[in-house]
């Protein structure tokens, strides 16, 4: 059974949005409730893994660190998209989380545990702020897909090229990419409020939202962290 609503498209026009209403989730807030217990359990998900596993996460070689990160986080955000199945669509979250639990253990333990704290605090903060300001200009976000879009590709090829050619810090890079990701965030908010409320749909929603908070917190860490002498 689907019912048709009228909504605005990222450009503003009106467009049908098809729902399936046998599909659908309680409720509008119990949605965003489990977009907000998934995000609770990837990164209660990475900060075990960072609090119990930095030991054997570092031992391990880099490059099949990053083999395990790219199949497990790329599989599993495909997959999502895919399937359908609730309990499917969970266990692909869970790859997704401990493959970026990977790189963001290796990655924190260069830094000191307070910086870590701190930060993480920071990103939380931001996040919060982020959330709140995608549901009072939901509109402002969507339109800005495109731009953030780009602005992350271009910013990918200019990190490419300053540490294979020139070699130099890029800390001016970190701060574009915090003000990209703080977009993101508010955009994939805005983004989950126009898909059916589905328990996929809100398991896809937080993945997106999560790729986010992980980068953010990433290139926070990258500025404002202190180094373990």
């Amino acid at each position: 059974m689907q019912q048709q609503e009228k909504k605005k498209d990222l450009f503003g026009k009106n467009a049908l949005i098809y729902q399936d209403a046998d599909a659908a989730v309680t409720s509008r807030r119990t949605y965003n409730v489990a977009i907000g217990l998934t995000l609770v359990l990837g990164c209660l998900i990475n900060a075990l893994m960072a609090r119990y596993l930095t030991v054997p996460i570092c031992r391990m070689n880099i490059w099949l660190s990053l083999i395990l990160y790219a199949v497990g986080s790329f599989g599993g955000l495909i997959l999502l998209n895919k399937t359908e199945s609730v309990p499917l669509s969970i266990l692909c979250f869970l790859l997704l989380s401990v493959s970026m639990g990977l790189v963001v253990t290796r990655f924190a333990a260069a830094y000191t545990t307070a910086s870590v704290n701190l930060v993480f605090l920071i990103t939380l903060g931001v996040v919060a702020l982020m959330t709140i300001a995608s549901f009072a200009f939901p509109d402002v976000f969507l339109k800005m897909g495109s731009v953030l879009g780009f602005s992350l590709l271009g910013l990918i090829v200019v990190e490419l090229v300053v540490s294979l050619i020139f070699r130099v810090n890029q800390v001016v890079t970190d701060y574009v990419a915090v003000f990209i990701f703080c977009g993101y965030i508010g955009y994939d908010w805005a983004v989950a409020q126009r898909r059916p409320v589905t328990v996929v749909n809100a398991v896809r929603s937080a993945a997106s939202i999560f790729v986010d908070i992980v980068n953010l917190f990433i290139r926070l860490l990258s500025i404002l962290g202190k180094k373990d002498d």
